[in-house]
């Protein structure tokens, strides 16, 4: 029964993989030191994509920097390709209605956030039980700075809408209007049940798209008529198929929002679906998250680059290959062949969970739901694990699947009942704190409470002071050691809590090395600011 609750279908993850652009030679910035890598501007800007939770969203887990500007990113990945679906007459009316409704609440969620997908095509959508969906890679041209930061475009053929094309090879357009225009060709195809102009080159599918643009008759009623299915879209319902239309203007201002799409009374029916079930008080409790799970993976020896090295998609060559046959003075590189392996790829390769299934099938059910408030003996002893580690070193229990596995179950559930289980929480900690939940037991014992987020916002953190300029000084010159602070959004994330410190703290003055006390705690917190300023704000012995 333990072992189900592992192999849940959406307890399932893929990596990707990429490089960044590369600086021409060793330019340096406005501040004498070396321009930030790019790969670390995409890491940093990715942290923020960890925080998105939505049920028709992968959740993004892991953002990996290896050798010569590679990123490789770690996220759900769960059900079937959509492409996989067509020619296969699976689906309904209805359910097309569905899946279109889901697709739009997704894009909703990310436009909300001030994000563009502008890779939504059928083999980013995930069909999972019932016909629900996920999207996939819907943060890569986030991350890449509107694709300033790879030297490959960010851009599916046939789902790209006109203005994308229009905007050149260089071009990073970030409209969510062209999300609308996507998404409108994904239902074109389902309710074909045809790929679009699969049988044509690259450039003649870019062609087919500019072609859309001359005249005035329907966008949707041409493509059907081209591939041959004048009768299929002839029996769509009238207010599927004006949905379609509306997607599908040429004209950006004259197509929808997708909040505007989602009023449609087409979607009536799956906003009145019985949400009974679910608590309005708060989020329903998990057993454990993917989060959580892709940390016991690591542990028990999984490893994401070995995997893509078994699959092809990392290769290496002897370095003599690589040799340029001529180096200018400002560093420019001529004669060397471009590396095939720095083009974009596309595969994803799901990561293999066997090992950790086997390394956890033998703990018991009741380890998933551990008794905090018993005070029966008899339930007491039954609910003790077998498993003890607690003589061995920190270093060892740190690393430990099975210990980490035990101390996450009980920590992340006493975390979920703060603050009345604070004391409990002081007590657990004592023994040890598991590295995935540090920054949340921090909070915890430094007694954060109430709606921190809310002060922090009243902070004026933008306004400049006599001390800005020094802080600029000292967060490039003294935090290079760290990844994730070294990052353009580690830089403007710990300029703005020392910012709103000395705000609050208007009797002192900056003095160098508070970066260095601040740096910690942003490296726990890095997606919750508020959280981090309140940690720095009552951790007495820092300030």
């Amino acid at each position: 029964m333990s072992a189900t609750l592992l192999k849940n279908s959406e307890l399932q993850f893929g990596a990707t993989t990429f490089f960044a652009k590369e600086h021409k030679g060793e330019t340096c910035g406005s501040n004498g030191l070396p321009l930030t890598p790019n790969s670390i501007i995409i890491y940093g800007k990715a942290q923020k994509l960890k925080l998105f939770k939505h049920p028709n969203l992968c959740t993004y887990l892991d953002i990996i920097r290896g050798k010569h500007e590679r990123t490789v990113i770690v996220s759900q990945y769960c059900g079937v390709p959509l492409s996989n679906y067509l020619n296969k007459e699976e689906f309904s009316f209805e359910d097309i209605t569905k899946i279109a409704y889901q697709i739009f609440l997704a894009l909703n969620y990310i436009h909300e956030k001030k994000i563009v997908h502008r890779s939504l095509s059928t083999e980013n959508i995930l069909v999972q039980e019932k016909n629900n969906i996920k999207l996939f890679n819907y943060g890569l041209f986030y991350m890449t700075d509107n694709g300033k930061l790879v030297s490959f475009p960010i851009i599916q053929l046939i789902y790209a809408a006109p203005e994308v094309y229009l905007d050149g090879p260089n071009g990073n357009l970030s409209n969510p209007k062209v999300d609308v225009w996507s998404a409108g060709i994904v239902l074109a195809e389902l309710v074909l049940n045809k790929p679009l102009w699969q049988s044509l080159k690259v450039g003649q599918r870019i062609r087919k798209v500019l072609s859309l643009v001359q005249g005035n008759t329907s966008i949707f009623e041409r493509i059907a008529r081209e591939h041959n299915c004048y009768e299929k879209y002839l029996s769509v319902p009238d207010d599927l198929k004006q949905v379609i239309e509306d997607c599908l203007n040429i004209m950006p201002c004259d197509r929808p929002t997708v909040d505007t799409v989602l009023k449609n009374e087409l979607f009536a029916h799956f906003k009145t679906v019985n949400q009974t079930n679910r608590s309005k008080i708060c989020e329903p409790f998990e057993q454990f998250t993917i989060e959580e799970l892709y940390h016991w993976w690591q542990l028990a020896g999984g490893d994401v680059l070995l995997e893509l090295k078994k699959q092809g998609l990392i290769r290496s060559s002897p370095p003599i290959l690589s040799l340029p046959q001529m180096v200018l003075i400002d560093g420019s590189i001529l004669g060397q062949e471009r590396n095939p392996a720095t083009l974009y790829d596309s595969r994803i390769i799901q990561m293999p969970l066997e090992g950790l299934y086997q390394r956890f099938e033998h703990i018991p059910l009741n380890c998933y739901y551990p008794l905090i408030h018993s005070k029966s003996e008899i339930l007491s002893k039954a609910d003790d694990s077998s498993y003890n580690a607690e003589k061995l070193p920190l270093v060892i229990r740190e690393k430990d699947p099975e210990h980490q596995f035990h101390r996450v179950i009980l920590l992340r559930r006493l975390l979920h009942g703060y603050p009345y289980t604070r004391d409990l929480i002081i007590a657990e900690s004592i023994k040890d704190i598991p590295p995935l939940l540090r920054g949340q037991i921090w909070a915890a014992l430094l007694n954060v409470r109430g709606d921190y987020q809310q002060e922090y916002i009243k902070i004026d953190k933008e306004t400049p002071t006599a001390t800005d300029r020094q802080i600029e000084v000292d967060i490039p010159r003294c935090h290079q050691y760290n990844e994730l602070l070294s990052s353009s959004e580690g830089h403007r994330k710990l300029k703005r809590i020392l910012k709103a410190w000395i705000y609050k703290n208007s009797q002192y003055v900056y003095w160098q090395g508070l970066d260095s006390l601040t740096a910690p705690f942003l490296f726990l917190n890095f997606n919750d600011e508020g959280l981090l300023f309140d940690n720095d704000w009552r951790d007495n012995g820092l300030f």
